[in-house]
């Protein structure tokens, strides 16, 4: 069986085919197409398959990692789109919250982000539900009608419903749904009470309306996608990467859009998650620096971190998400100088089209690759194995542009685009860790991304990281970790209750009815899910606390002994994060949580025997490199083959080791070890594991 992966990133397109008869992974880059993703996507998979040899017939699992729901509305491309809510609450959507980030608490200008729905498309609705979920005035059937037909002559056919208090009673909401079959049933109606039934009205406002945003633009992609895919001969059904680091069928990823905003990266994260497993390491920071953005996320005790606190656009999106931070710093980053003289890279990206200076695709604005390449740290052959050519003529053409205005030699001033662009992406990872308490120093880092390993030991080094691990494949890392997780969703519904005070039997049919709707979204997957398993949580605070935490439940069912076994689980945890505990304080449930997970089969790796070959065979040729610390800047320095490097094999920096789609930069002072399952572990002492 193989296992295909697509992941279609800024400037590359990774494809990945995970044979687990044969215990090995093959993988492939091509140029990403903005134009049509679809097509860079279809020749990548064209091309791997015929460089070895293998039909579709043989592929059994196809995942894809999508960003055409975050594209949408970070490039606002969706379509126009209507809202019904309350009536005299239609400007809620604008006017948000007060709050401002921590970083622009004191900037009164602070522009928000354009409402999604142009005001006269935002319709309010005679009818009111209280607080307690009772009806205090019935619906108008005729308002309703009145503007469906008012968003069917305007063109839209996507529509967002958000009534006070649908979250306790939704039956407002499920009456517009049944009139809207009658009025207008092409229309596409996304309702609150079914996709975040969430306490927060602005927050499931926004929520709602987002994915009535995307949802057209991500309903068209994913069909044509499947079309795409079937014009290649695979009939097997797509699945989509969640936030969650959960794998979804195309079915309810149309459906819910919203829980696909964060799945590019989570497929790097899930992928790290197995490699530390692997490796017997329970705390990792995986970073993964690509073409245009650099994303890190935590792994503790084994366990990949999840939010609920994210936004997208500016809007808020509270749904269950892998933690991940991501940072405009990439392979593309563009070094530019500011008003008042000084050296900035990034955030803005040349991209695939026109790309780093050095890849003659048009480009002459000065980049990350090209400081790289001038630097001897990226040889005119490194990317895709000598497929693309380099050229440091342009590159150093580029660089010259800040260089004289700042005084600089080009060689200066590449390495000044080199140091900015680590100490960004060190305080990105530091913001990560350090800053919540943990000590980065007991923890490895997994660098990935076709960028990732020209930086990772320089960051480790900055952040005194003990251990640094290269995947086999490291620039098609997060489209490897698409093939490895398990179909899971994540369903929330609000449940406002005194713990002590509450109902077993009714807490217990509401988690029921929560793990019903995960059993016919999961089953949509049908012969490939091989078991159900379901998780409970509960969010809780003290009475009078604005904010929860969440609490896992180890019980299955819900009984009268639960609440105490859960009240001491929520002690615990104020406890460990804010350093004090309540023990006779209120203790308020907010909402009930469940994670539904549809097991597919289990991948099992096994070990490479340890080889009996020299690092001196792996050597293929030689050039000027410059390492940071070291005494006369440029080394000359051995370039290695990764492919002629065998399980075992100890690497002494200095040293630059090449593959198909990344390049390892191991300094001075550090050794590079291909392990059995062939990472490349980088440390200043040898790795024995």
């Amino acid at each position: 069986m193989l296992r295909l992966g697509i992941d279609i990133g800024g400037t590359f397109t990774d494809i990945v085919l995970l044979d687990e008869q044969q215990n090995r992974v093959l993988s492939y880059k091509e140029p990403t197409t903005p134009d049509n993703f679809m097509e860079g996507a279809l020749r990548g998979i064209s091309g791997l398959l015929k460089r070895h040899h293998l039909a579709t017939e043989d592929i059994g699992l196809v995942a894809h990692g999508a960003t055409v729901a975050t594209n949408a509305v970070i490039e606002r491309t969706g379509p126009k789109i209507g809202l019904l809510t309350t009536k005299g609450f239609r400007d809620i959507l604008e006017q948000g919250r007060g709050a401002r980030p921590a970083e622009l608490i004191y900037d009164i200008h602070r522009p928000r982000p354009d409402p999604l729905v142009a005001r006269k498309y935002r319709i309010g609705i005679t009818g009111r539900i209280d607080a307690d979920g009772n009806e205090l005035t019935p619906l108008s059937e005729r308002e309703i009608v009145e503007a469906l037909q008012f968003f069917r002559d305007e063109g839209i056919a996507s529509i967002a419903v958000c009534f006070l208090f649908s979250y306790r009673n939704a039956a407002h909401e499920k009456q517009v749904k049944a009139i809207a079959a009658q009025v207008y049933p092409e229309a596409q109606i996304h309702l609150s009470s079914e996709i975040h039934p969430e306490i927060r009205e602005f927050e499931r406002l926004s929520i709602t309306v987002l994915n009535a945003y995307v949802g057209p633009v991500v309903g068209a992609y994913l069909s044509g996608f499947e079309n795409g895919l079937k014009s290649l001969g695979l009939k097997r059904g797509l699945y989509v990467m969640q936030s969650n680091g959960g794998l979804s069928t195309v079915q309810v990823a149309s459906e819910r859009p919203i829980s696909t905003f964060f799945s590019g990266p989570a497929g790097g994260v899930i992928a790290s998650k197995f490699i530390a497993a692997q490796l017997g390491i329970a705390d990792v920071v995986m970073a993964d620096m690509g073409g245009t953005s650099f994303e890190v996320a935590m792994i503790r005790g084994g366990e990949a971190q999840l939010t609920t606190e994210k936004e997208i656009g500016g809007y808020p999106v509270n749904t269950t998400s892998l933690d991940i931070n991501t940072l405009g710093a990439g392979g593309g980053s563009i070094a530019w100088i500011d008003l008042a003289g000084g050296l900035k890279v990034g955030p803005r990206s040349a991209g695939a089209r026109p790309g780093p200076a050095c890849y003659g695709l048009g480009g002459t604005e000065p980049t990350t690759t090209d400081a790289n390449l001038l630097l001897g740290r990226l040889g005119v052959n490194s990317l895709l194995g000598g497929r693309f050519k380099m050229s440091p003529d342009l590159a150093r053409a580029a660089i010259e542009r800040i260089a004289k205005p700042l005084g600089m030699t080009v060689e200066t001033a590449a390495q000044g685009i080199l140091t900015i662009l680590n100490a960004k992406m060190s305080s990105a990872i530091g913001a990560l860790t350090v800053k919540r308490g943990f000590d980065v120093r007991e923890f490895a880092i997994i660098v990935y991304g076709g960028a990732g390993p020209l930086h990772g030991v320089d960051l480790a080094s900055e952040l005194r990281i003990p251990w640094i691990i290269v995947p086999p494949d490291p620039g098609t890392t997060s489209a490897l970790g698409l093939t490895l997780p398990d179909v899971a969703h994540d369903y929330i519904r609000t449940y406002l209750s005194d713990l002590r005070g509450v109902d077993p039997v009714e807490i217990e049919k509401a988690f029921a009815e929560l793990e019903a709707n995960g059993r016919r979204d999961v089953t949509t997957a049908q012969s490939d899910i091989q078991g159900l398993t379901f998780r409970r949580s509960m969010d809780l605070k003290y009475a009078n606390q604005t904010f929860t935490l969440t609490v896992e439940l180890d019980d299955p069912t819900f009984t009268g002994g639960t609440p105490s076994t859960v009240r001491e689980s929520f002690h615990r945890l104020h406890e460990s994060i804010y350093g004090l505990r309540f023990a006779e304080e209120l203790i308020e449930i907010v909402n009930l949580r469940v994670s539904v997970v549809g097991k597919l089969k289990e991948l099992l790796i096994d070990k490479a025997a340890v080889e009996s070959r020299k690092a001196e065979d792996g050597i293929k040729g030689r050039r000027d490199t410059y390492f940071f610390g070291a005494k006369n800047g440029f080394v000359d320095c051995p370039v290695y083959d990764y492919q002629r490097l065998g399980v075992g094999t100890v690497v002494v920096g200095p040293a630059i080791i090449e593959q198909e789609n990344s390049t390892i930069v191991v300094p001075p002072a550090y050794r590079a070890k291909l392990d059995a399952y062939h990472n490349l572990i980088i440390g200043e002492q040898e790795w024995r594991g």
